[in-house]
């Protein structure tokens, strides 16, 4: 068992006490470490994994690849993609997979230049608000998503990208925002990509052009409900690869961890992570 110690303002090391009750109980044998501290991952048969997005996000960018399948425990102020896979499922469900009926599922992954990603990336408008967030880090989960949402929807200016989508030639365009994503909802259960599935071996694009300020207030519950795919203001496909350039620096955020360069290149890599799932 790995855990992040800073995770969710210590939601992480209260579940920690859950899962350590539990495999007593069950007389299954553990080991406990934190994120900061992993030795022998190798000699796992099974890494439950207790934090958010970003908890997942480090174990992928420190380990990869990771050599046992994962279940994912929901300790963190970002639980997409944990959500993207198990629903309202709680930690006691979870953990009697383990032993009563564990199906492991390969996942994909991306890339993006040298880093790697499970839940999906995001530019634009996107990575402002998590911008926003890491900025103050005070009000956590959706509600804190949508306050740095209002933040920035008034004061937020399209940024000129040229993108290069699967083998397509080369097109530069402004752009309000872009996410690539491999799970379905962002920022806490924005219904960002509702189509999105982790294992079909693609990823969702999804690009929204130019809009008024006060479109954007009308965009937002649309979104929320994941209503938003065939507005003409959108353009939806399935992709393995893209790259994104511009001349000046720009921010981009995977799993919510920002990155800023002038270039990124992201490709899919198909089932490249077990998931324990139901």
């Amino acid at each position: 068992m790995v855990y992040n110690p800073l995770a969710g303002k210590g939601r992480a090391q209260k579940e920690v006490k859950l899962v350590v009750d539990y495999f007593k109980k069950q007389g299954i044998r553990h080991t406990i470490q934190t994120t900061s501290s992993i030795t022998a991952i190798e000699q796992y048969d099974c890494l439950v994994l207790i934090g958010g997005d970003g908890t997942l996000n480090y174990m992928l960018n420190q380990y990869f690849p990771i050599p046992c399948p994962i279940l994912l425990i929901k300790g963190g102020t970002g639980n997409d993609f944990y959500s993207h896979l198990y629903g309202q499922l709680k930690t006691i469900q979870l953990l009697e997979l383990l032993v009563q009926k564990m199906h492991i599922q390969n996942i994909d992954i991306g890339k993006c230049n040298q880093h790697y990603f499970i839940n999906g990336i995001g530019f634009g408008f996107d990575a402002a608000v998590v911008q926003t967030n890491s900025a103050k880090k005070r009000m956590t989960g959706k509600l804190g998503y949508l306050i740095d949402v209002l933040l920035n929807l008034f004061h937020y200016n399209e940024q000129v990208i040229s993108l290069k989508i699967n083998n397509e030639p080369l097109i530069q365009r402004p752009l309000f925002m872009l996410t690539i994503a491999n799970g379905r909802t962002y920022g806490g259960g924005f219904k960002v990509a509702p189509r999105a599935k982790s294992n079909d071996g693609l990823l969702e694009f999804i690009a929204i052009q130019p809009i008024t300020k006060w479109k954007r207030l009308l965009l937002l519950p649309i979104m929320d409900r994941g209503w938003h795919l065939n507005l003409k203001m959108v353009n939806y496909q399935q992709i393995n690869s893209c790259e994104m350039s511009a001349i000046q620096p720009f921010s981009i955020h995977l799993d919510g961890e920002l990155q800023q360069g002038t270039h990124f290149k992201v490709n899919l890599l198909q089932g490249h992570v077990q998931m324990i799932v139901p």
